[in-house]
């Protein structure tokens, strides 16, 4: 699998990512991108299979300040979905560990990951990368993320 960061500026995968059919409302993209969010997809054969976001100042479409601040050197990990033809074959885990290694190289210190309680598949694999369940979130420390990302490699 690839992986790519989409960007405004890659119209054809732009384009490609507005018919992608995951949860994200296609008005949302430009500006979440245009706001520094980052969006990494995996492509087979160049088709977008699977996607998540990130942000490193606060989750665009969710309060969080009603559950907790927001915290400098937090990246937040969203909207992570994957095609329904290519579950289970550990291209969630792929795009999540993407995610923590990009935030890492750019000196987060700790990973939120937002998930929705009736999202079994997604809970399961945040806690089997290390998350802990706290204040309805899962968080990582990005201290111990070269375990887990050697361990899921």
């Amino acid at each position: 699998y690839a992986i790519l960061r989409l960007t405004t500026s890659s119209k054809d995968m732009l384009n490609q990512y507005m018919g992608f059919k995951d949860e994200v409302r296609k008005e949302n993209v430009k500006e979440w991108l245009d706001n520094g969010h980052i969006c990494l997809s995996a492509l087979v054969n160049n088709k977008i299979i699977g996607s998540v976001w990130i942000s490193t100042r606060y989750p665009p479409y969710f309060d969080i300040l009603k559950i907790r601040p927001i915290f400098k050197g937090t990246a937040y990990i969203f909207k992570l979905f994957v095609s329904p033809n290519f579950r289970g074959k550990g291209i969630g885990t792929i795009l999540v560990l993407e995610a923590l290694q990009l935030s890492y190289k750019m000196g987060i210190t700790r990973a939120t990951a937002i998930v929705h309680k009736w999202n079994k598949n997604s809970l399961g694999l945040m806690e089997k990368l290390g998350f802990k369940k706290s204040y309805k979130l899962y968080f990582l420390k990005l201290g111990t993320f070269k375990q887990c990302f050697l361990r899921h490699r």
